[in-house]
């Protein structure tokens, strides 16, 4: 069984102004910059010794990733775009409230099922298969490495693994520990935020 460790990014002005980023890349603002940090702080207070620090490609990933690995002094993975959050289409950029009057029926059906997505939003299936993959292939390449990513991969990845539980939205720097083996993930479980 392996294990790697999984966290969401620091935050972004659009998560302040609660806008969907989706694969927009809105990079980290000051307070997210000192969330990072302050995992690191938390990482090395629990005792968790991750072997190296990699994640999304999206900037605000990015720049979470590098900034525990300097603080920490762990090596950085390259970043991988399968972590990257989910293409939310038509909603980038918008406010639910924004959403609901530009796109009154479109939003209304994706807030009672989250597989009907706007013109150009990406399929919930597609993204959990994505993300599944990427974590699998990191936690068979790299055990004990942590992985920076967004909070809708983060759910779809929670939820492939435990069908039954509907995960809330994931905080900025929340911490998972997830174990695999080959091919499957067998558990996730919060352990910080």
């Amino acid at each position: 069984m392996k294990r790697l460790f999984i966290a969401r990014h620091g935050e972004t002005d659009y998560n302040l102004a609660q806008r969907w980023q989706g694969t927009s890349d809105i990079p980290l603002n000051e307070h997210g910059r000192g969330q990072a940090s302050e995992l690191a702080t938390r990482i090395r207070g629990i005792g968790l010794v991750p072997v190296a620090v990699g994640g999304s490609t999206l900037s605000r990933a990015y720049e979470t990733a590098r900034i525990i690995a300097q603080e920490l002094g762990l090596p950085m993975i390259a970043p991988d775009a399968r972590l990257r959050e989910r293409s939310f289409g038509a909603f980038e950029g918008l406010t639910y409230a924004e959403c609901a009057a530009q796109f009154p029926e479109v939003f209304s059906r994706y807030r009672k099922d989250p597989s009907a997505v706007p013109d150009g939003a990406e399929a919930y299936d597609v993204v959990t298969a994505r993300v599944r993959a990427a974590v699998l292939e990191a936690a068979n390449a790299t055990p004990d490495a942590l992985l920076i990513a967004h909070g809708g991969v983060m759910r779809a990845l929670v939820n492939s693994v435990y069908k039954e539980l509907l995960v809330p939205p994931i905080g900025n720097c929340v911490l998972y520990e997830l174990y695999a083996n080959h091919e499957t993930i067998e558990s996730v479980r919060l352990i910080d935020g």
